[in-house]
């Protein structure tokens, strides 16, 4: 479940994005806290999740073995492949001043994924060429598979007696 991968001339960049909501707090240990306020700034609920950037690393190294199996060398692919996770809700607020820089470097939100991708490319020293781009996303696509949900099946609702109007604003919800 990668959700994007920009394969340039200078990077592969695999891209981790959260819809996320509300005050993400990340702290020295690289964890993960969701806060949530009410409208007068009362926290009414914290709680851990699972933190982009590890989910991302695992889909790194899926990416590196896939390409390495098709003949790509490791030591290029180590310097090549960079990954960030991108926050997409302008209204969340990311808390990140006691995450490590490392972190940091690696959380954005939606609107710095542009300067993020030129500083990539500026500090790269890969280079490859339109052919060699193009089959790393034909490779890449060959092991794509999409999948749909089922969410009446999910939430056990009977079709026959929803309409589409109220399936959708189901599936909304629980996503």
């Amino acid at each position: 479940q990668i959700d994007f991968v920009v394969v340039s001339e200078k990077f592969i960049l695999v891209i981790e994005c959260k819809n996320l909501v509300g005050e993400i707090d990340i702290n020295n240990k690289g964890e993960f806290t969701r806060i949530f306020k009410t409208s007068t700034g009362k926290v009414y609920k914290k709680e851990g999740m699972y933190s982009p950037i590890v989910q991302n690393e695992r889909h790194l190294e899926l990416i590196k073995d896939i390409l390495e199996n098709e003949g790509f060398k490791r030591s290029k692919l180590d310097k090549a492949i960079e990954q960030i996770s991108v926050v997409a809700n302008e209204k969340a607020i990311i808390n990140d001043r006691f995450a490590k820089d490392e972190v940091k470097k690696r959380v954005i939100k939606h609107d710095q994924l542009i300067q993020k991708m030129k500083e990539i490319s500026e500090k790269s020293s890969i280079s490859f060429t339109e052919e060699t781009m193009y089959k790393i996303s034909n490779i890449l696509l060959k092991y794509n598979i999409e999948y749909s949900i089922d969410y009446s099946k999910m939430y056990n609702i009977d079709k026959k007696n929803v309409n589409k109007n109220e399936i959708e604003e189901i599936r909304i919800v629980y996503n």
